[in-house]
């Protein structure tokens, strides 16, 4: 079993496409707990404040994506998934 995960684990270093894709780098910043948790709980807030602030639609939408986009650039908290999050919560997208 541990030659087989040594294995695997050696294959992932020198894999050629993982120097393109910070996605597939568990140690990358983008990909930290600390960013994930941050970034999710911002752009919920966010997210909700443009609801409430323009109703759902496109303008709720534009204001939660500029908003979400600036927070997490200078948070140095960048997490590109955290996005849909705000426009769900713009758009008010819930099971009815």
């Amino acid at each position: 079993m541990d030659a087989l995960l040594r294995r695997v684990k050696d294959r992932w270093r020198g894999a050629p496409w993982r120097e393109r894709s910070f996605y597939l780098d568990p140690e990358h910043s983008t990909n930290q707990v600390k960013t994930l948790i941050v970034a999710q709980l911002a752009v919920a807030v966010l997210g909700f404040a443009a609801l409430r602030t323009f109703g759902p639609g496109y303008a709720a939408a534009a204001l939660a994506m500029v908003a979400t986009t600036t927070l997490l650039v200078l948070a140095d908290a960048v997490h590109p998934p955290a996005l849909s999050t705000a426009l769900a919560f713009a758009f008010k997208i819930a099971a009815k």
